[in-house]
């Protein structure tokens, strides 16, 4: 599997890791030319992992860039424009412009919405 960016959906040592710390994870990438979801979970001493087509369309010209997630990312843990934009050494209108990209590139009215997408095509990292 290749992730929406054509990065690697897995890694060498991502079972043994899954089971030694006891985790998750799930990412969306492409199988056959068709979008799915790979979900694994630790389970006992072995790896589930699920398989799923996502139903969304999204071309790869519409998937935000690495920066436009890293500045959602920061907005989807609440922070506002202003402080992300602190965060990051950019202005508020750089901020706003990427935000503004996003929401358009995921069919997004609102912050919220676009955070709820990019979580529901696995766009983020699950956390460890």
């Amino acid at each position: 599997m290749r992730g929406v960016r054509g990065e690697a959906g897995c890694y060498p040592g991502c079972a043994a890791d899954l089971t030694k710390n006891g985790g998750a994870q799930s990412s969306v990438g492409t199988v056959r030319g068709a979008l799915h979801r790979v979900s694994c979970s630790s389970v006992g001493d072995g790896v589930v992992v699920v398989l799923e087509e996502v139903d969304a369309e999204l071309p790869e010209a519409s998937l935000p860039s690495a920066r436009e997630l890293e500045v959602l990312a920061l907005v989807a843990t609440g922070m506002t424009n202003v402080q992300v934009a602190a965060q990051l050494g950019v202005s508020f209108a750089t901020v706003r412009t990427h935000m503004e990209h996003v929401r358009a590139r995921l069919g997004a009215r609102t912050r919220a919405e676009a955070v709820a997408k990019a979580v529901a095509l696995g766009l983020f990292s699950q956390p460890k």
